[in-house]
C-alpha cells in the first residue's frame, strides 16, 4: 500500500480514527509491528481480530497516567529488544466539559485545544528539528460520524481518511516539520 517501515505506535487505537490507521498499516508491507494503544485493548473489538498477526500488539495504555506513558515505552521497548519506534502516531482524545455561565461551551474549549496543539506542534517541531525527528499535526477531515454532527459537510467514512493520512505521511520530509496539514498535505494555516 505504501512505503512505510518500521516500528510503530498508535494512541487512541480502539476506535475512531486510531482504529482505521491501524487497519490501514496492517496493508503496509514494510511496516514490521504496531502497537495500538487502547485504554481497555478487551474493548478494542475491530482489532482484536487482527491481533493473532504477529505485526500487532494491542496494548493498554492512558495518555492520561504518566505512569501508563512509561510502562508502554518499556514495554515496547523489550518488546522490540530495544530496536526502537520509528513513528508515533497520537489519535487519543482527552476532552473534559468545562462548565461557563452559558452553559457547556464545547465548541470554544474545543476549538482552544485544537488551537494549543497546533502552536506546540510548531514549538516542537523545533527542538528536534536537528534530530531528524518530523512532527507534524495532521487534520483527518470531515469525518462521517463527526462529533459536530454537521449536515453541511456529509464526510468520508475513517477508512478513506486513514489511506489518505498514510498516503500523505510517506510524502513528508523534514522540511514539513511542525506544519499543520490536511489528509492530502496540503497546509493549513493557524
Amino acid at each position: 500500500m505504501s512505503s512505510l517501515k518500521g516500528n510503530i505506535l498508535i494512541t487512541g487505537a480502539s476506535r475512531g480514527i486510531g482504529c482505521a490507521l491501524v487497519r490501514a498499516l496492517l496493508k503496509c508491507d514494510g511496516v514490521k509491528r504496531i502497537f495500538a494503544g487502547c485504554r481497555n485493548p478487551v474493548h478494542a473489538y475491530n482489532l482484536q481480530e487482527f491481533e493473532s498477526s504477529n505485526k500487532l500488539k494491542l496494548i493498554k495504555f492512558s495518555v492520561q497516567e504518566n505512569e501508563s506513558i512509561d510502562s508502554v515505552f518499556d514495554e515496547i521497548f523489550n518488546e522490540l529488544n530495544g530496536e526502537g519506534l520509528d513513528m508515533l502516531i497520537n489519535t487519543a482524545a482527552i476532552f473534559e466539559e468545562v462548565q461557563t455561565k452559558e452553559g457547556y461551551e464545547m465548541n470554544i474549549v474545543y476549538g482552544m485545544s485544537k488551537a494549543a496543539l497546533n502552536n506546540y506542534t510548531a514549538v516542537i517541531s523545533k527542538v528536534y528539528k536537528d534530530s531528524n525527528i518530523m512532527v507534524i499535526s495532521i487534520c483527518p477531515g470531515p469525518i462521517y460520524k463527526d462529533v459536530t454532527g454537521s449536515s453541511l459537510h456529509p464526510g468520508i467514512s475513517l477508512d478513506e481518511s486513514a489511506a489518505e493520512i498514510i498516503n500523505t505521511i510517506t510524502k513528508l520530509n523534514i522540511e514539513d516539520t511542525g506544519k499543520f496539514i490536511d489528509r492530502f498535505g496540503t497546509v493549513i494555516p493557524f
